[in-house]
């Protein structure tokens, strides 16, 4: 991994759902060898609103703004350290799930996905790994490390993502 890279988002992107630059800077329009240097280098962190509730998950907002990221840049964890602490996991689950799962999950701190949540988490993992491919990168190695925090769950999405990637 190269230097890690905080990218900022500031309070009224959250509020309005604007991703900014976001779709054009981590598109597929971008130079291979440039991609592969961000690659998992990413930090997303709102200075902004941090100091609002004790998870930045429970800011109003905040989740729907990842929604809409991995709605418009389906392969953005590729570009996000995959580090446990990092949240990029924890941001896509929480962010494909109903109002309900994320009321629970931000309460137990159980991220337990549904069939609805695991088919959004599964779709981009699979578009990570395309990008990936794409990119000359190794898909695999990448989403093992996103999954990491699933522990042993992980080996078998792997094998979901590869039946669609290869």
């Amino acid at each position: 991994m190269s230097e890690l890279r905080q990218l900022e988002v500031p309070a009224d992107w959250v509020a309005s759902r604007d991703l900014g630059g976001f779709p054009t800077l981590f598109g597929y329009g971008q130079k291979p060898a440039d991609v592969r240097e961000m690659q998992g280098s990413v930090m997303i962190v709102f200075p902004q609103l941090e100091d609002e509730a004790d998870s930045i998950y429970a800011v109003p907002g905040v989740l729907d703004w990842f929604h809409e990221l991995y709605d418009q840049v389906p392969h953005f964890p590729y570009f996000l350290v995959p580090h446990p602490l990092a949240g990029g996991l924890q941001s896509l689950i929480m962010s494909g799930g109903n109002a309900d799962l994320r009321a629970h999950a931000r309460q137990t701190g159980n991220l337990a996905a549904d069939d609805e949540v695991q088919q959004w988490l599964l779709s981009r993992m699979v578009a990570t790994g395309r990008y990936a491919t794409h990119m000359a990168d190794d898909w695999e190695r990448i989403v093992r490390e996103f999954l990491g925090p699933a522990g042993p769950a992980a080996d078998a999405f792997v094998e979901k993502v590869r039946q669609q990637v290869e």
